[in-house]
C-alpha cells in the first residue's frame, strides 16, 4: 500500500508481530538439474536479495526451473483476534505473497496458509517453483495478511474478505534471474501496408478474464521497414521505440479498465493473473496518476523516461 493512504481499520504492526512470534525464513533456491536436485543456500551476509549466478553460473533461466523455499511460523495466533487485535476469533486470516516482476510484466498472489485463532506453533514450508523460460530480470516476493473468511465485525476492524491486514510487508526478497522471458502477450503479423504495431482488446470482464494473448494482445508488424530496428534493440533509438510502445499499449488498457469502472487501487485480493491485477500492478508500481488517458500516458512515459536514463548512464 503507498504511504499516502490512510487505513480506516486497525491493522497488525510490530507489536503484534512480535507477541504472535510471527516468523518467515528465506530458506533458499533449488533447481532440477537433469536427475539432479541442485541447492543454493542463502549466504551467511544475505541482505533479501539473491543474484542467482552469484550462487551458480551453471544455472540458466532458459534451460533449468527455479524453487523459492521460505519457512514460515506462528507461536500464538489468538494474539491476532479479538477487540484488541485485527478481527474477530469467528474470522479467518489468510498469510499470503506477492509475487511480481517489473521486467516481466506480471503479478500474482497466493495464499500460502489460513490462520484460525486457535493456532498455536505452526510452522508451513513454501515452496514456489517457476519453470524454465518463465523468469525474467528482478523477481520480487512481498509476505503479507488479509481477512481471508469474515463472519463477525468489531468497529475498529477490517469488514471485508480480502482486505489488508498488515501495515507493512512481513517480509520481503528479490530474486535476481536473467532471460528474454516475457508474461506481457506479444505477437506478430505480415502487413507490408500496416502500422508498426497493433493492440487488440478481445477481454469481456477485466476483473476475472485473464491477462494473456486470448484475452490482450499487442502485434508487431514483421513487414514493417522499422522492424528490424525494433527487435534487434541494438541503439538507443531503437530501445526507446519499444519502450514507447509498451507505454502506449499499458496506457491504452489502463485506460479502458478505468472505463469500465474498475476499481484500480482497491487493496483487495482480486483475481490473480486477470487483466485488472496486471492494471493495479502497473498503477501501483509505476505511479500511475489515473485522472485521465493523459495523466495515465504522461505519468508511465515519465517513469519509464526516468528508467531509460539511468540505464543509459550506467552503460556509458
Amino acid at each position: 500500500m503507498s504511504s499516502n493512504q490512510i487505513a480506516l481499520y486497525k491493522k497488525i504492526n510490530e507489536q503484534l508481530i512480535e507477541n504472535s512470534g510471527l516468523f518467515i525464513e528465506f530458506k533458499g533456491l533449488s533447481y532440477q538439474s537433469e536427475n539432479e536436485t541442485v541447492k543454493l543456500n542463502p549466504l551467511p551476509d544475505f541482505d533479501g536479495m539473491i543474484v542467482v549466478n552469484d550462487y551458480d553460473n551453471n544455472w540458466t533461466p532458459a534451460e533449468n526451473n527455479l524453487k523459492v523455499h521460505s519457512t514460515l511460523s506462528i507461536k500464538d495466533a489468538s494474539v491476532l483476534f479479538g477487540s484488541n487485535g485485527v478481527t474477530m476469533p469467528e474470522n479467518t486470516i489468510g498469510f499470503a505473497v506477492h509475487i511480481h516482476s517489473k521486467s516481466s510484466f506480471f503479478q500474482k498472489t497466493l495464499t500460502i496458509f489460513e490462520i484460525t485463532s486457535d493456532m498455536k506453533d505452526i510452522k508451513f514450508d513454501f515452496n514456489q517453483t517457476f519453470n524454465a523460460g518463465e523468469l525474467n530480470g528482478q523477481l520480487s516476493l512481498d509476505y503479507f495478511l488479509y481477512l481471508k473468511e469474515y463472519n463477525n465485525h468489531y468497529f475498529k476492524h477490517a469488514n471485508h474478505s480480502g482486505m489488508i491486514l498488515t501495515e507493512f510487508d512481513l517480509h520481503n526478497y528479490m530474486v535476481i534471474v536473467d532471460g528474454d522471458a516475457s508474461s506481457f502477450p506479444i505477437n506478430e503479423f505480415e502487413d507490408k501496408e500496416g502500422p508498426l504495431w497493433k493492440l487488440e482488446k478481445h477481454w469481456v470482464d477485466a476483473e476475472s478474464d485473464s491477462f494473456n494473448s486470448s484475452n490482450v494482445c499487442l502485434s508487431l508488424n514483421i513487414k514493417h521497414y522499422l522492424f528490424p530496428q525494433l527487435k534487434e534493440g541494438k541503439t538507443a533509438i531503437s530501445r526507446t521505440m519499444m519502450g514507447d510502445i509498451m507505454v502506449q499499449a499499458m496506457a491504452m488498457i489502463i485506460t479502458q479498465v478505468k472505463n469500465e469502472n474498475c476499481d484500480l487501487h482497491s487493496e483487495e485480493i482480486i483475481v490473480e493473473g486477470s487483466i485488472l491485477s496486471a492494471c493495479q500492478y502497473w498503477v501501483k508500481t509505476f505511479n500511475v496518476d489515473t485522472t485521465d488517458m493523459f495523466t495515465i500516458t504522461n505519468s508511465l512515459r515519465a517513469y519509464f523516461s526516468q528508467s531509460f536514463l539511468k540505464g543509459a548512464s550506467e552503460n556509458d
